[in-house]
């Protein structure tokens, strides 16, 4: 049905799923998680040059991640008539614990929108101590969770030897 509640709309993302990397559903995610997001949708005609784009925004409605097939993604993709689907494999989910807000679209990359929905599902990250910290990133304290490692010189925890050659030098003065 249409967003109405009337007849089927001509072009339109008719599902949204969550799976693992092997494909299956995957109903728990959390922070550095390897995810697809599998879109279903629906053509009644050709499009020779479409694309299937999405928005994660947080909580304030702040846009974290946008995606698309096309232009970012290299994806070159022919909408057909009938019923299909396309997916977003994302590495590493780089979002701390909290609720996210996904918006989906079909278009013609940087022409129009075919079919376009604001907040068309939730995404719930979980909590999970990615850093070993004790301290698990969440969206109330941080907008993106990185993977990184810290080095200390003069402990028995660091790199010997000097910082890289060429590495930038932030601030000079003493604190």
């Amino acid at each position: 049905m249409g967003a109405d509640g009337g007849a089927p709309e001509a072009v339109a993302i008719t599902q949204i799923k969550v799976l693992d990397s092997a494909g299956r559903p995957k109903p728990l995610v959390g922070t550095f998680d390897d995810l697809t997001l599998r879109f279903h949708y629906r053509c009644d005609r050709s499009v020779a040059a479409g694309a299937v784009e999405f928005e994660i925004s947080g909580a304030d409605g702040s846009k974290l991640v946008r995606l698309s097939t096309q232009p970012d993604g290299a994806l070159p993709l022919r909408l057909e008539p009938g019923e299909h689907w396309v997916e977003c494999r994302v590495r590493q989910l780089p979002l701390p614990a909290g609720e996210y807000m996904l918006s989906a679209g079909l278009a013609i990359p940087g022409v129009r929108w075919l079919w376009r929905r604001e907040q068309v599902a939730r995404l719930t990250v979980g909590e999970r101590d990615v850093y070993g910290s004790g301290m698990p990133p969440s969206a109330g304290r941080c907008l993106v969770a990185m993977d990184h490692s810290w080095v200390a010189s003069g402990s028995g925890l660091s790199r010997t030897g000097n910082a890289q050659e060429g590495a930038a030098v932030l601030g000079s003065e003493s604190v």
